[in-house]
């Protein structure tokens, strides 16, 4: 039987999603103090605030719904799940960005992260 639906997570995770892409979008404006009206700054510091709470609900949901399967879990079982669906993307992706840092720092990799290209209204 497949495990009840919660449509709360699933809103809450759509909002959240919003969330850190607000921060995304709005984080280069933390070091733009002086360069744009003194207001543009302030409204985007203040959204970008009021957004930080999302990666942390991330988090929360996955512990809320891990902890509320009422089927005892093995061990050995979460770990080698765990393992393959995290530990190993995490160090592939690690080693692929690693490979990057590597070329980049006598590349045209190292002018984009020097020099990087951002939208001016």
């Amino acid at each position: 039987m497949a495990a009840k639906k919660i449509w709360f997570f699933d809103l809450l995770r759509c909002v959240a999603a919003i969330a850190v892409v607000i921060i995304h979008v709005l984080g280069p404006y933390r070091e733009q103090l002086g360069q744009i009206s003194q207001f543009d700054w302030i409204t985007a510091i203040i959204f970008n605030s009021f957004s930080r709470w999302a990666v942390p609900v991330f988090i929360l949901i996955s512990g809320a719904l891990l902890l509320s399967n009422p089927k005892p879990i093995e061990a050995n079982y979460f770990i080698t799940r765990r393992v393959s669906k995290v530990l190993i993307p995490f160090v592939a992706w690690s080693l692929f960005y690693a490979g990057l840092a590597g070329v980049s720092l006598s590349g045209p990799i190292r002018l984009i992260r020097v020099n990087p290209c951002t939208h001016k209204a």
